[in-house]
This record gives structure tokens, sequence and C-alpha cells, in this order.
């Protein structure tokens, strides 16, 4: 409160404000310091209300999201060029990994995620895997 004491001090010394002129000055801080309070109430609410939105668990997060986060965290396939997108329910993996036992192994962290009900596979193994370009020719 030290703003609208010090105003009305200077407006007494300055300009020699009546006691009605005073009261019209320390309303007017008054006000000013409401608009302010209530800005920063509001300012808290909405931050509030955004924090809980943020999911807590990775069960609340979004299922592109969720399948996302358990590639890369697994060391093997954190740099694989695998992306996702949502065809209606469907889940679409599409991209390239280097080996058929890569794309197994996705495939299954993928497949096991919470939420994931059907999986449209679309990843293809690069060409430099003789032996997994082998095991996907045979039936």
């Amino acid at each position: 409160m030290r703003g609208p004491t010090f105003g009305l001090f200077l407006c007494i010394l300055i300009t020699g404000c009546d006691d009605r002129e005073m009261m019209k000055v320390r309303k007017v801080g008054d006000k000013v310091l409401d608009k302010v309070g209530q800005l920063g109430q509001e300012a808290l609410a909405k931050m509030q209300r955004t924090v809980a939105e943020i999911p807590k668990t990775p069960e609340e997060w979004p299922l592109l999201d969720r399948v996302q986060a358990r590639l890369r965290w697994d060391q093997p396939l954190v740099k694989a060029p695998i992306h996702f997108r949502m065809e209606g329910d469907v889940l679409v993996v599409e991209g390239r990994v280097a080996s058929t036992s890569l794309k197994k192994r996705a495939l299954d962290l993928i497949q096991s995620t919470t939420g994931v009900e059907h999986v449209k596979d679309r990843l293809e193994v690069e060409a430099t895997d003789s032996l997994s370009t082998a095991t996907d020719l045979e039936p």
C-alpha cells in the first residue's frame, strides 16, 4: 500500500489538496488496487485450470503420444524413423527399421500399448539387411 499512501502524501505536499480531493485520490487508488487484485486472481485461476489439464500419468496422454514415448524409450528403436497417425480407430505405423527383428519389436511395443486396438503395419525393413529381406520373402 506504499504506492497510494505515497501518492496522497505527494498530492498534499505539492498541490495542497484538501480532504475532499484526498478522498477522491484515495478512491481512485483503491479502485486501481482492486482491479490489479482481480486481474491477478483471474490469471491465477487460468493457470490452475491449465495445470489441471496437463496429463499426470502416461495413461492420460493422447494415444499417439503414448505410442511415440514407448518407442523413444526403447534403445534399439530410438533413432528409427517411425511415424504414426490415426485413420478412424486404426493406428497406422509407417517408416523404416533396420531388421525384421526390430520391426517385430516395434510392432510388439505398439500393439501392447494401452488404448491401441487396431494397427495397420506399413513399416519397411531396410534392404541392407539381407537376412531380414530373405525372411520377409518366406510365406
